[in-house]
C-alpha cells in the first residue's frame, strides 16, 4: 500500500506538480517525495491534519483513500477499512489486513505505546466466504449465493449462526494479544439485526455489529482498479484460446462461449479501443445485421454496439446452430484482455466481467482439471 495513487489523483484534480502541492500542504518536497514512495506508509496525524486543513476534507476520508487500492481489496472490505480509518483518526494504532494463529482478520486497532486490548475487525461478506473455503470447498466470491447455503443448512438461521460463531470462536482463540472485542462490519439493515438477534449472551469479548458507512463513491467497486494481477488472469485466459486446439475452429466451440464473450465485450463498451475491436470482431455479417443507414448515420461506437447486440440475439435464437462462424474465439479474449489491461477497469466492471466470461472460465477449467489462481474480489 502507497500513498501514491492518491497523491497522482491529487494532482490530476488541481492540476498542480508535486512541489505545488508540497506548498499547498505547507510541507517540503524531500518530505512529499518520502510519503510518495515509501511502501506501507499511514499517514501520521500531523500529515492528515495538514490534508484536511488544504483539501477541506474530513482526516478519515483522506486516510481511506490513501490506503484504499486493489492490494489493500484482497486483505480488508470498504467497510472495514473505513471503519478502522476512523479509529486511526481518534488515535489508535491500527493494522490493515492481519494473520493470527492461522485466521485472518481484515486488521485491527490497539491503544498506541501499550499495544494492548485489541479489537479485531471482520467483514462480514469476507468470514462467510473465509467459513465455507474452511469447512466446504473453495469457492469464488461472485458464485456465492444464498442458494448455496440453502442447499447445506436447514435454515438461514443456522447458517447465519454457524458463521458467527466461527467469526467468535477464532477472535477468541488469539493469545499472543489481549483482545477484548470483535467488530464485525456488515453492509444493509437486514444482516445487521439478524446478527444481533443471535448474539451470544455471555462471551469471553466484547462483540460489536457496526453498519458499513462507506459513502457509496468511496466503495472498492466504484473506486478501486484493476492492477497487473488481474490482468496477469485475464491473459491466462487469452492464451488458452490462442494455444487450444479445442478453439481453434470456430464452429466447434459452444454457443454459450461465443455468447459469453460477446456479452462480456458489451460489458466493456466504455472502454474499448473501436477501431481494435472492429478489426477483431466484426465479420462479413455487419451488411446483414446494420441497415445502409445505420451504417452511413451511425457512429462507430454505435455502430459496433449494434451489432454486437444483435448477433448475440441472433446465437440465441433458434437458428444459431446453422450460423456459420469465421472468426476466431480469441480475437473476443484479446480484445477483453486488451481493454483490461489499458481501460483502468473499477473492481465492480471487473467482478461483472468475470461473472459473465464464467462459462468460458468453467472450460477453461474442465478442460486443465484444475482451476487457475482466481483474482479475489472481496
Amino acid at each position: 500500500m502507497t500513498v501514491e495513487r492518491y497523491f497522482n489523483e491529487l494532482l490530476n484534480e488541481k492540476n498542480f506538480d508535486y512541489e505545488e502541492l508540497a506548498n499547498l500542504l505547507n510541507i517540503n518536497y524531500s518530505t512529499m517525495k518520502t510519503l510518495l514512495y515509501r511502501p506501507g506508509n499511514i499517514l501520521t496525524l500531523n500529515m492528515l491534519n495538514k490534508f484536511s486543513k488544504a483539501l477541506n476534507e474530513k482526516q478519515n476520508i483522506i486516510l481511506y483513500k490513501s490506503i484504499a487500492d486493489r492490494s489493500t481489496s484482497r486483505i480488508c472490505s470498504d467497510g472495514a477499512l473505513y471503519h478502522i480509518c476512523q479509529k486511526y483518526c481518534q488515535g489508535f494504532g491500527i493494522d490493515i489486513g492481519i494473520h493470527l494463529n492461522n485466521y485472518s482478520f481484515c486488521g485491527s486497532y490497539y491503544k498506541k505505546r501499550s499495544f494492548n486490548s485489541y479489537t479485531l475487525v471482520d467483514d462480514w461478506h469476507m468470514l462467510e466466504i473465509e467459513y465455507w473455503n474452511s469447512h466446504f470447498y473453495k469457492i469464488t466470491p461472485f458464485s456465492f449465493s444464498e442458494s448455496i447455503h440453502n442447499d447445506t443448512f436447514i435454515s438461514k438461521e443456522s447458517y447465519v449462526t454457524s458463521v458467527l460463531y466461527y467469526g467468535i470462536r477464532k477472535a477468541e482463540s488469539i493469545a499472543s494479544v489481549n483482545v477484548v472485542n470483535y467488530s464485525i462490519i456488515c453492509d444493509n439493515d437486514e444482516i445487521y439485526n439478524e446478527l444481533h438477534a443471535f448474539l451470544p449472551k455471555k462471551s469471553a469479548i466484547k462483540i460489536n455489529i457496526i453498519k458499513n458507512e462507506v459513502p457509496n463513491k468511496l466503495r472498492f467497486d466504484h473506486y478501486v482498479e484493476t492492477d497487473d494481477v488481474d490482468f496477469t488472469y485475464i491473459c491466462s485466459l487469452n492464451r488458452f484460446a490462442i494455444k487450444s486446439k479445442l478453439l481453434s475452429d470456430p464452429e466447434s466451440i459452444p454457443m454459450d462461449l461465443w455468447i459469453c464473450g460477446l456479452k462480456t465485450v458489451l460489458l466493456l463498451k466504455d472502454y474499448l479501443n473501436y477501431d481494435y475491436a472492429f478489426t477483431k470482431i466484426v465479420e462479413e455479417d455487419y451488411y446483414s445485421f446494420l441497415t445502409e443507414e445505420e451504417r452511413m448515420s451511425l457512429s462507430q461506437k454505435s455502430r459496433f454496439i449494434l451489432y454486437v447486440e444483435r448477433k448475440i440475439k441472433r446465437l440465441n435464437g433458434e437458428v444459431s446452430q446453422n450460423y456459420k462462424l469465421n472468426r476466431y474465439f480469441y480475437n473476443i479474449t484479446g480484445v477483453i484482455a486488451s481493454t483490461v489491461s489499458f481501460g483502468h477497469l473499477n473492481l465492480g466492471i471487473f467482478k461483472s466481467l468475470l461473472s459473465e466470461l464464467k462459462p468460458y472460465i468453467d472450460f477453461y477449467e474442465q478442460y486443465y482439471k484444475e482451476k487457475l489462481e482466481f483474482p479475489i474480489l472481496y
